[in-house]
């Protein structure tokens, strides 16, 4: 009867074991993604290599023209 009752009493553990961990791991979501962005940051400011500036900006191809207020415009009449 005695190891029964020990049965039972460790299974009751288990139980209220899951529980524990279920109610844990959504409570500490927050905290791993706060020091995931951490652990980035760090790794960013001290791993990577400094990114390096363009020495000049390139221009543009080419310009573009000014609108035509009258092309492609809902209330122009058909011809």
């Amino acid at each position: 009867m005695r190891a029964a009752s020990a049965a039972r009493r460790a299974a009751r553990i288990r139980q209220l074991a899951v529980r524990m961990y279920a109610l844990i791991v959504p409570a500490a979501v927050p905290f791993v993604l706060l020091g995931t962005v951490m652990g980035l940051s760090w790794w960013e400011d001290h791993v990577l290599p400094p990114a390096k500036e363009p020495a000049e900006a390139p221009e543009a191809p080419f310009t573009p023209e000014a609108p035509n207020p009258t092309r492609n415009s809902p209330v122009t009449p058909a011809r």
